[in-house]
């Protein structure tokens, strides 16, 4: 069936006067948005002409795009400003972007976010979509990113030309947190912050003490597995390799570590860690995510990858890279009827800090629910006094990260069934282990998790494992209604990188580039080992 439609007011784009009815709904949203996209006119007629053009590109890829289910949740879109989206590092740049040069740089760094995200969408639409979307645009999808790319051009040369325009940017680019306070308000969390605190007091008492038992000490489950990274005859780096790539890649003028893909594989290969299984359940078996035929969130247990990205911490006014190690699990198995944390997927995300000297300043750990955030500093640091009296949960310091000899990584020993870290070693604790296999490290460039967000369906196209909130489906946890007073959205489940609340009672986020300059200090001591 077909409905005639035309978009009132919308001249200059190629739009389909015949189009199926299930368009029809998108085109009436695109005419009310015409008058309100946030992208006034410019002071030329042929600036104007193309601004607007741009304009209508913009809405009918967004309208297309939230019809259909696909929008990414990794960055945050701005208000009235389609070509950018910001994440919490970026939003810790707006300060330091105090020259048309390096607001340019800014910019362009919130334009690459937007371009990522909409290859993503793009990538994911399903084929109708696809075909209304180049109806109502007159470009087709395969053409449409470099299109948008030519109009964030455009759109970026008309901000910077206007100064009061970068600092409303500046505002808009500023992540909101992952704490809702409605959930808050509505669960009277002043008040029922102490009994979940009290549970986490205990969670720390009965775990962490793990930490603290030698080696030799600890009981097995079943069998002690000792996965390895693959080597792939990537560059073989020592500390000063290390600093040479992170001095050699800082980008000017905002002074920005990005080291070349192939450096950042080599990075990756070096800072990769054993991870050492207590394997007693098929659920210990680690694998990779994958979609099912009906295209829900399933498991891959054949093909052991560790997802690999770049990420950056402010420390003493500097920024240095990070490396997040993403190691994933079919799911933690129901120990009971009773079980709250029971549920499908489950995972360790491992992130080391690297200094200028090419050193690990810091680890730390969560799942990829944001729950069982632990610190692991190096011996350059110690913790600062917590700065508030308020009840909040402490960044919580399991270990020292240990020291480690050329050649060596540091061992990462993860429970059975719970799937917790519980020590931190390096190279020499492996020899118990009953068996040794590789993973593979998957690098995705030059957009970070490509392959876990933009995933092969059985029908041919593809689709994300993430919502467009950002959750994993069908990874829901009991513990949700147990815990939503703390204003987390679906507390348990697995989600998407920058939607990592990593803290109950108080707030805290992993991503947050602060993090470590927040609560940790230099002693001025030796480095943890290579």
């Amino acid at each position: 069936m077909l409905c005639d439609y035309r978009i009132p007011g919308i001249p200059g784009l190629k739009f389909s006067a015949a189009i199926t009815c299930r368009a029809a709904p998108i085109l009436l949203t695109l005419s009310l948005l015409g008058a309100c996209t946030g992208l006034p006119r410019s002071s030329t007629g042929e600036d104007d002409a193309l601004l607007q053009s741009c304009a209508r590109l913009y809405s009918a890829t967004d309208t297309v795009v939230d019809a259909a289910g696909v929008r990414d949740a990794e960055a945050s879109r701005l208000q009235g400003y389609p070509y950018l989206r910001s994440n919490r590092f970026l939003a810790s740049l707006a300060p330091h972007a105090d020259t048309i040069e390096k607001q340019a740089a800014w910019l362009q760094r919130l334009i690459t976010l937007d371009q990522q995200g909409r290859r993503v969408e793009l990538a994911n639409l399903p084929e109708p979509d696809r075909h209304e979307l180049a109806k109502l645009t007159g470009v087709d999808a395969s053409r449409l990113p470099k299109q948008l790319d030519a109009c964030a051009a455009a759109f970026m040369t008309r901000d910077l030309d206007r100064p009061g325009r970068i600092q409303i940017i500046k505002s808009l680019a500023q992540v909101r947190d992952e704490y809702s306070l409605v959930q808050r308000l509505l669960g009277l969390y002043w008040i029922t912050r102490y009994g979940v605190y009290q549970g986490y007091q205990q969670w720390k008492a009965e775990h962490l003490q793990s930490f603290r038992v030698a080696h030799e000490d600890k009981q097995w489950q079943g069998r002690a597995v000792a996965w390895h990274p693959v080597e792939r005859g990537a560059e073989q780096l020592d500390a000063a390799g290390v600093a040479r790539i992170i001095a050699s890649s800082r980008r000017m003028p905002l002074d920005i570590p990005e080291p070349a893909h192939d450096d950042l594989i080599a990075l990756a290969q070096h800072f990769a860690p054993v991870f050492l299984i207590d394997e007693a359940l098929p659920a210990d078996r680690p694998g990779m995510p994958v979609l099912d035929d009906r295209g829900q969130p399933s498991f891959d247990s054949s093909r052991v990858t560790v997802h690999v990205r770049l990420s950056y911490a402010w420390f003493d006014n500097t920024l240095l890279p990070q490396l997040v190690y993403a190691l994933w699990f079919p799911e933690r198995p129901e120990r009971s009827a009773l079980d709250i944390l029971s549920g499908k997927l489950d995972g360790i995300i491992w992130r080391v800090t690297i200094d200028n000297d090419g050193t690990p300043l810091i680890a730390d750990s969560m799942h990829p629910c944001g729950c069982y955030h632990l610190f692991f500093p190096g011996a350059a640091l110690e913790q600062k006094p917590r700065a508030s009296a308020e009840l909040a949960e402490d960044n919580e310091v399991a270990q020292r990260l240990p020291g480690r000899l050329p050649g060596q990584r540091h061992v990462i020993r993860i429970a059975s069934l719970s799937h917790y870290l519980e020590s931190i070693s390096a190279d020499d604790t492996v020899d118990i282990a009953h068996d040794h296999r590789g993973y593979e490290l998957r690098v995705d460039h030059p957009v970070p998790d490509h392959s876990l967000r933009v995933m092969a369906t059985a029908d041919g196209g593809s689709a994300s494992l993430y919502r467009p909130d950002g959750l994993v489906p069908g990874t829901q946890r009991r513990e949700r209604w147990l815990l939503w007073p703390m204003g987390i959205k679906s507390a348990g489940a697995m989600r998407q990188w920058g939607k990592h609340a990593t803290a109950f009672v108080g707030r805290r986020h992993f991503d947050d580039p602060y993090l470590f300059d927040k609560g940790f200090l230099r002693t001025g001591g030796d480095t943890a080992g290579r």
